[in-house]
């Protein structure tokens, strides 16, 4: 059973790397095996079920050096849809990208401290509308000011939002859609996002976050055990 485990717990980490590195840049089985350190059938086997799953599709044939060209694997845009739910202290922006992170369209709303049901059920109206024409609903990611939890999916003692302390916000956005939901600081979803779209940039860097305070992120992002570890000051 402990064997079997083992092998699929490295399936799924080969399938995530597989994807990690053509969402980084569409590339070739071939590549893909040199640069994991993986034999080609093992690499065929693993984009052959991403390609039938629908994750995957073929592009372009690379150029060739003699020999049967390559063929250029890369995400599939329409594979599935993801929904982003940012907060401010002031709005919210609600949006929708595709499985390659396209923005597809979004939509701003005015968040009232005081009645976090009345800000959420304009949420979910809004958020249902963007949804309306689109299949496959992959998940939706939150942000929010800190201090927060990830692991219980609460807000924090967030200033000046007393009706939103403790607020079980994922579970809220789980029950009305259906999907899984994740929640974050957003100085740490700009970081995350920052080295998503350029994968390339320094591995170490400092996020800075101006708004109606200061907040932080690190390239390596930390969670400490206070919920602090965005703050700053």
């Amino acid at each position: 059973m402990a064997q079997k485990i083992n092998a699929d717990i490295m399936k799924q980490n080969n399938r995530n790397e597989v994807l990690r590195l053509i969402r980084k840049e569409p590339c070739s089985r071939i590549k893909l095996a040199e640069k994991l350190g993986l034999t080609r059938a093992a690499i065929s086997f693993i984009c052959e079920e991403l390609l039938l799953e629908g994750l995957l599709e073929e592009g372009e044939r690379e150029a060739s050096i003699g020999g049967r060209p390559a063929t250029v694997l890369r995400l599939n845009p329409d594979y599935g849809v993801f929904a982003g739910v940012h907060f401010t202290r002031s709005e919210y922006v609600v949006g929708v990208c595709d499985f390659i992170g396209n923005v597809k369209k979004q939509k701003k709303g005015l968040v009232d401290p005081l009645d976090a049901e009345g800000t959420l059920q304009n949420i979910r109206m809004d958020l249902k509308e963007l949804l309306e024409n689109e299949n496959n609903l992959l998940g939706i990611g939150i942000t929010a000011p800190g201090p927060l939890s990830r692991e219980e999916g609460k807000l924090g003692a967030v200033s000046n939002f007393l009706a939103w302390r403790n607020f079980s916000i994922v579970d809220y956005f789980e029950r009305e859609f259906g999907c899984k939901c994740v929640l974050d600081n957003f100085s740490n979803a700009l970081a995350y996002a920052e080295y998503s779209q350029n994968p390339d940039c320094e591995r170490r860097y400092l996020e800075l976050i101006i708004d109606s305070g200061f907040g932080s992120a690190v390239a390596i992002i930390k969670n400490g055990v206070s919920l602090l570890e965005c703050e700053l000051g």
